[in-house]
């Protein structure tokens, strides 16, 4: 859609005046799929329905290097899903209301 969207679907303005296919298809991606995305990849790494905590903490605390620090399990299963989910919102509101 991308390609037909500067040749002969040039016409469609799916996001408002001014706008094209690949305004659609940015907004689909990066303002909707990576940030959903990213919550449901926290949610998976940090509930005991997916992974759970200690099961990453010991994955990601394996072999040489930099640990993990258990100290921030508690900001990532209760404090980050909000700050994610608060920007995706504000995302939303400043593009469409803003």
């Amino acid at each position: 859609p991308c390609l037909f969207g500067f040749n002969f679907l040039a016409f469609v303005q799916p996001m408002g005046k001014g706008s094209c296919i690949l305004d659609l298809e940015d907004f689909i991606v990066s303002d909707n799929l990576l940030p959903l995305g990213s919550f449901a990849i926290l949610l998976f790494c940090t509930r005991k329905i997916g992974w759970g905590m200690d099961n990453f903490l010991a994955e990601t605390n394996q072999g040489k290097g930099m640990r993990f620090p258990r100290f921030l399990a508690f900001y990532m299963k209760y404090f980050l899903p909000f700050v994610i989910l608060g920007l995706w919102i504000h995302n939303l509101i400043v593009r469409f209301w803003g």
